[in-house]
Order: structure tokens, then C-alpha cells, then sequence
């Protein structure tokens, strides 16, 4: 540790995530590796809309298997998958998942993994968020800061704390 950064001095709550993991893995396979995120996410959580029920993938063994966590928290289980790269974003096929072969080793070696838990963001009343901007130079940079997210994960993860956190340093 080198107790200097903000991970350092205030260690992130983390939790076994390994059946989530295995979950989220196996949704991969099930699936073909031919599915983007969200798709991979509304068939854990047991969404049935027309696209799964055409396909038939509320019939598969994944199918609601991870209805204990809610889309977003999935989004940041995936994430981090993607981050430890058990997971990867096959951007010139869609933004399909693919299994990496640390994935696989993950699976077969039967590891164990802790991610960090999800801590949802308080909602901000209309007064607050107008205060936050008129505060706010950096509109354009957020902008592109959402964009370049979003080309390279398919669905953006950026925390608005964390960008305003940044972007106080580099003001």
C-alpha cells in the first residue's frame, strides 16, 4: 500500500463474488459469446422481452439466475470482469463478450474472486444538479469522457463523482 492514493486510504468494501463471476461467465457461453452486456445482463436478471423470447434464451439453465442483483449492480460485476480481464469487449463484433483464457482457467480452476461491491448514488434533487453545473466548466470534456467509455466498453461506466473528482485536479 502506498497510502497515498484514495484506495489506499479508504480501502473500497469488497465482497465474494465468485458464484456472480461463475454466473456471469457461464451467461457468456451460454450465450454464444455472441451478446453484448446489457443483452447478457437483462437474460440474468430474467427480462423477458421479444429479442429473448425469439431467440429463446429464457429457456437456457441462465436464464434468471441472477435475479439477487439488480442491472446495475450486473454492470459492475461485468465491468470488473472485463477490468481483471476474465471478460473482453469484442468491439468489431458489436461489442459481443468473449471469454479470455483467464476466464476459462477461472471456471476450470474453480478461483475465487472479490470484486468490489456496488454502491448505488444517491439521487440529486433538481437545485443540486443545477448548483453542480453552474460550478461545472468542463461540460465538453464530460461529453467526450462518455463517448470514449462508451466506444471502448459499449455501455458507459463513468461515475459522475469520479469525473468531478477528476476534474477538480485538473482545474
Amino acid at each position: 500500500p502506498c497510502n497515498n492514493c484514495d484506495t489506499c486510504v479508504e480501502p473500497v468494501e469488497t465482497y465474494d463474488a465468485t458464484i456472480d463471476a461463475q454466473k456471469a461467465i457461464s451467461a457468456v457461453y451460454r450465450l454464444r459469446e455472441i451478446f453484448g452486456v446489457n443483452y447478457l445482463i437483462d437474460v440474468l436478471v430474467g427480462v423477458s422481452n421479444d429479442r429473448i423470447r425469439r431467440f429463446r434464451h429464457d429457456n437456457i439453465s441462465v436464464f434468471n439466475i441472477g435475479n439477487h442483483l439488480s442491472k446495475r449492480e450486473w454492470t459492475s460485476v461485468f465491468r470488473q470482469l472485463i477490468a481483471r480481464n476474465l471478460l473482453r469487449v469484442d468491439m468489431i463484433n458489436h461489442g459481443s463478450v468473449k471469454i479470455t483464457d483467464k476466464g476459462r482457467s477461472f471456471i476450470k480452476d474453480k478461483e475465487e474472486i472479490q470484486l468490489r461491491k456496488y454502491i448505488a448514488r444517491v439521487k440529486k434533487s433538481a437545485q443540486e444538479r443545477k448548483v453542480e453545473s453552474d460550478k461545472s466548466t468542463g461540460s465538453d470534456i464530460r461529453y467526450w469522457d462518455a463517448f470514449f467509455c462508451s466506444c471502448f466498453f459499449s455501455v458507459c461506466f463513468c461515475s459522475d463523482e469520479m469525473f468531478e473528482n477528476l476534474h477538480s485536479l485538473r482545474v
